[in-house]
């Protein structure tokens, strides 16, 4: 963020509903940034909401129901 600007909210109410509301709002921004080679990628909030939505349905398909809790290990 610019030195001075504007806090700019989502307008989430919840961590679950966090992901899709920033995708939706800053689809093109910049959300996170990783290497690869040695070089650093953008990911925008747009390709992390498709990421989550992809994770999301391959637990629905596995059989992981509304209510049922998972954890998800990662490296960072």
């Amino acid at each position: 963020m610019e030195a001075g600007a504007a806090p700019v909210s989502t307008g989430s109410k919840t961590i679950a509903d966090l992901c899709g509301r920033a995708a939706a709002q800053f689809a093109d921004r910049v959300a996170v940034k990783h290497k690869v080679d040695g070089a650093w990628q953008d990911v925008t909030f747009g390709e992390v909401g498709a990421i989550v939505t992809e994770i999301g349905l391959g637990l629905l398909d596995l059989g992981v129901a509304h209510g049922e809790r998972v954890a998800i290990l990662c490296q960072t």
